[in-house]
């Protein structure tokens, strides 16, 4: 692709949710210590939510990946329908469970399980539920009544999702006549100052120490297509360094930035095929474009892709990068030793 042709040692913009690509912005950074705060403090339900795009996934890797060794994190690689298969899986992954043993699907005997794995010496043991806005009713009921034996939390848990899952909590909630969830948190995208710190950013964590390669007309450009979601911006920017690449330039213009948005088809659900126009309340973006999820290459762009024989630039592999620095974390459970 265009790493070589750049310098870059790894992918930029890579559309994984690689931990050492997070960026510590003012609505991320904020979270990622309240976050660290709500598990150290053990509270029992948490609830992170957010635009699609936004970073949520990110934001709780990179939480994991920063945890001490006396904390367990949980996060299933793949979505549960039903709550047999959470408890399924917290079974699986906890050392105190007999592999020969039946799986457990009595919260009861699941509860035991868990107070045995602390007693191996665990603090806390978290469990994140990605894309939680999807839950039925009666699952989220499940994994509430699990969080909550006695008031004594034996595992705590991160339900990540749209923003829709803060009403489906409240809703059944009230039905279950629990008291709010304390430690909901909204994560929001990057403010448009922020914007050239976050390109600086990963391109540093992919290597670069050279010239300015986006102008500041192709970041303005950059916030005006993406409102500061920082899926979309790791879209156009790597579909602009790959576009430059394959012209033998090095830097990306206003013109580039507007010529690779214009081949890109927009969609809130599959990533495909819908543009989206813009409401009152929206920032004052580029007229009649949005990006709500992620952009695919239109047909014709793909086509050049293949006539010059390079990869399709949507299928980023995870990549090794190096560390980013973030503020130094207090709470007991996060690992110091490398932040």
């Amino acid at each position: 692709m265009y790493n070589s042709h750049l310098d870059f040692h790894s992918i930029p913009f890579s559309l994984e949710s690689n931990p050492k690509h997070f960026f510590f912005g003012i609505s991320a950074g904020n979270i990622f210590n309240s976050l660290i705060s709500a598990i150290s403090a053990n509270q029992s339900l948490i609830a992170l939510t957010g635009a699609s795009g936004i970073g949520k996934s990110l934001l709780v890797r990179r939480i994991a990946s920063k945890m001490s060794k006396r904390c367990k994190t949980l996060i299933p690689d793949y979505r549960f329908t039903n709550f047999e298969d959470f408890v399924d899986y917290i079974h699986a992954n906890l050392s105190s469970a007999s592999v020969s043993s039946k799986q457990h699907t009595d919260i009861e005997q699941i509860n035991d399980l868990l107070r045995a794995e602390k007693d191996h010496g665990f603090e806390h043991i978290v469990l994140v539920v990605d894309d939680a806005h999807d839950l039925a009713p009666d699952v989220l009921e499940q994994l509430i009544y699990l969080c909550h034996p006695d008031n004594d939390p034996i595992i705590q848990i991160v339900l990540v999702g749209l923003e829709t899952l803060d009403s489906n909590l409240k809703r059944v909630q009230l039905a279950l006549s629990n008291e709010p969830i304390e430690c909901c948190y909204l994560l929001e995208g990057l403010k448009e100052r922020e914007i050239p710190d976050y390109i600086d950013h990963c391109l540093r964590v992919a290597g670069h120490n050279g010239q300015q390669i986006f102008s500041i007309g192709a970041i303005e450009q950059l916030w005006q297509f993406t409102a500061g979601r920082p899926k979309a911006i790791n879209i156009l920017s790597g579909l602009a360094l790959l576009d430059v690449s394959m012209d033998g330039d090095r830097v990306v213009t206003t013109k580039v930035i507007e010529r690779v948005a214009d081949h890109c088809i927009f969609s809130q659900k599959l990533g495909v095929a819908q543009v989206s126009t813009l409401s009152q309340d929206e920032p004052k973006l580029k007229p009649a474009f949005r990006i709500l999820n992620a952009p695919t290459p239109s047909a014709s762009l793909q086509q050049r892709y293949r006539e010059l024989g390079i990869p399709n630039p949507m299928q980023h592999e995870n990549t090794s990068v190096s560390e980013n620095i973030e503020p130094a974390q207090t709470a007991k459970i996060f690992n110091t030793k490398d932040a």
